[in-house]
């Protein structure tokens, strides 16, 4: 959210309608996030940065299960589950007036506490190695043009970590697992810095 001005944010969140006057030009309507979560689930993260017009168009949102796009006359029914997160202490939000209480209810029906990686080093090694798992599988789908290298070098450039993952991510039906893997590859150049040094 944070990367996003307020009026983006409300228009990636709640759509943009088209109205009587738009209609003859070549505006297009946007799908709300709801719209595209439909009879799905709906993850928001870090919720506590939405500005507080949009907690409270969200807030509406979720007290009459409907929602209109911005600018748009039809109503629609909210049907999926929504999930937020957030790293911040939500009761010093609410306390500080970052975020509104009656919101806050309203999301916090079920609240899973996950510690942070500093409370649990234990499992780091097996984070990493899931992630290693799963982007070795991955790759298998990776497919090389190998008529493009014409010297080793070339060929051994392609191998690096950075460009299987660039790979990938530009084969992938499923981008968004990006941060996952490259914090795996963060952590295999870190063993292999180490490695190197001691």
């Amino acid at each position: 959210p944070a990367s996003f001005s307020a009026d983006q944010l409300d228009a990636e969140i709640f759509g943009v309608g088209i109205d009587a006057k738009q209609s003859f030009g070549n505006a297009k309507p946007k799908l709300s996030i709801f719209e595209k979560a439909k009879g799905g689930t709906l993850v928001i993260d870090e919720v506590a940065n939405l500005p507080i017009d949009t907690q409270n168009k969200l807030l509406k949102v979720l007290a009459n299960n409907k929602f209109k796009r911005i600018n748009g006359e039809k109503e629609y029914e909210l049907d999926c589950r929504i999930i937020t997160t957030t790293s911040r202490d939500m009761k010093d939000e609410i306390e500080q007036g970052r975020f509104k209480g009656d919101l806050y209810h309203r999301l916090n029906v079920v609240n899973v506490e996950m510690p942070s990686l500093k409370e649990r080093r234990e499992d780091i090694p097996l984070l990493v190695s899931a992630f290693i798992k799963e982007f070795k599988t991955c790759l298998s789908s990776v497919k090389f043009a190998l008529e493009w290298h014409n010297t080793t070098a070339s060929l051994t450039s392609s191998l690096t970590p950075d460009s299987l993952l660039l790979s990938y991510l530009n084969t992938s039906p499923n981008p968004k697992r990006f941060w996952g893997y490259s914090l795996c590859l963060f952590s295999l150049k870190i063993c292999i810095k180490l490695g190197a040094t001691h």
